[in-house]
């Protein structure tokens, strides 16, 4: 979908603030639905740790729930980790694209938001 469909109303810094922000919000959606799906990841595997633990110690007599609760702990923690990590490269790897489709809509040089987007790559 083309930005302009009559003449332009907005100057060439609008358009520019406009795609700058258009990148921004695309980079956190995207972070975002990955981490809520390492999140969701984490908690499943959680659940099953604190499950499966439970029932191991119940096997052996004694059974603490704090065990199971640390443990699972740690692989939500790890899970969100990870997940963070696969939103930074996914992020990378797409980056280019984005910035050749948002400067082709708004009708701008790509070099200016390439400048904007190597900040974004620092954050």
């Amino acid at each position: 979908m083309p930005y302009r469909e009559e003449e332009d109303r907005l100057g060439a810094e609008e358009r520019d603030g406009e795609a700058v922000r258009q990148l921004g919000r695309w980079r956190d959606r995207v972070r975002a639905q990955i981490l809520l799906i390492a999140a969701l990841v984490g908690l499943a595997i959680g659940v099953a740790v604190v499950y499966s633990a439970t029932a191991l110690q119940f096997e052996y007599g004694v059974a603490s729930v704090r065990i199971g609760i640390v443990v699972a702990t740690v692989f939500f923690v790890a899970a969100m980790f990870a997940g963070r990590q696969l939103a930074r490269i996914f992020v990378a790897r797409r980056m280019d694209a984005k910035i050749d489709e948002l400067a082709k809509a708004y009708e701008i040089p790509r070099e200016a938001l390439a400048a904007t987007a190597d900040l974004l790559r620092g954050l």
